[in-house]
């Protein structure tokens, strides 16, 4: 769903450019091609590496699994890290859940 510009706000709330991605992708088809990788694997991984990240080089479509996204980054080849990448944990919908505290606070992450 694309966001609409608002009256008198100048430019907040468009959409951001391909100009913050220099990777030539955007997110959309990150996510896309990510989740094709993590489908066909996904019962192997809910089988055998429940609770763990999955991270996926999108390009080559490598495969890399670790009990933390950092542990997963660190076994890619260090000429491979520019990515782009899609992280995932094992029989989530996303690697992190945002919550909002009771007392109105500011979102906070959560693996």
């Amino acid at each position: 769903m694309a966001s609409r510009p608002r009256k008198g706000k100048g430019n907040r709330g468009t959409a951001r450019t391909d100009d913050a991605q220099p990777t030539g992708f955007n997110a959309l088809e990150i996510a896309k091609a990510g989740r094709r990788v993590y489908e066909r694997h996904r019962l192997d991984f809910e089988r055998h590496h429940p609770g763990q990240y999955v991270l996926i080089d999108v390009r080559t479509e490598k495969v890399f699994i670790a009990e933390s996204p950092e542990a997963a980054y660190r076994q890619v080849a260090p000429e491979q890290r520019e990515g782009p990448f899609y992280l995932v944990r094992v029989g989530e919908r996303a690697a992190f859940r945002s919550r909002r505290q009771p007392n109105g606070d500011a979102a906070r992450i959560v693996r």
